[in-house]
């Protein structure tokens, strides 16, 4: 099984990804954390951050999570994905695949932005920022569209919307 959570920079993907991971792994140990960062840091060196090496980079984490559901290790996934074809090679070659939408508007995002990420795309400090200069395209049917928006130190209630559509504590 593979849990999917997409959105843009800040939206909460690495943030959530590792709470599902946490409170799934002592009962599922058959169970990896991949975050689209950790992952570019480890093998996308070669790449950049326009919109063809995002979709490329995308493609490779897609095979990943199918080499790894091949074997029977399940997947949090924590991954922009911009690529429309990525999404849809998910769904039809992963064995149990949840997509998962963290929806933040671009105003809290820029306004939570612990990179300056958003600051410095605005200021044209920084190219090849998805929705600011590259367009985001949102999965067209996501399992669960979770609304990200408010300030919360409490993230339990998104976690357990997710564990209720993705079933990753009942996983052999």
């Amino acid at each position: 099984m593979v849990v999917w959570l997409c959105g843009l920079s800040g939206s909460g993907k690495t943030t959530l990804g590792r709470l599902v991971y946490a409170r799934v792994k002592p009962k599922v140990p058959n169970i990896v954390l991949l975050d689209g960062e950790d992952f570019r840091a480890a093998f996308g060196e070669d790449l950049g951050h326009d919109s063809e090496a995002r979709r490329r980079n995308s493609i490779r984490i897609g095979n990943l999570c199918r080499l790894l559901d091949g074997q029977g290790i399940h997947v949090v996934c924590c991954a922009m994905t911009i690529a429309p074809e990525v999404q849809a090679a998910n769904r039809k070659h992963l064995t149990a695949y949840y997509e998962v939408l963290l929806n933040v508007f671009i105003d809290v995002l820029a306004a939570r932005d612990p990179k300056g990420i958003y600051r410095r795309a605005r200021a044209g400090q920084l190219i090849n920022v998805c929705g600011v200069d590259i367009p985001y395209v949102p999965p067209a049917n996501p399992h669960l569209v979770l609304d990200n928006n408010a300030a919360r130190e409490d993230f339990t209630p998104l976690v357990d919307q997710i564990l209720a559509v993705a079933p990753l504590e009942h996983a052999p």
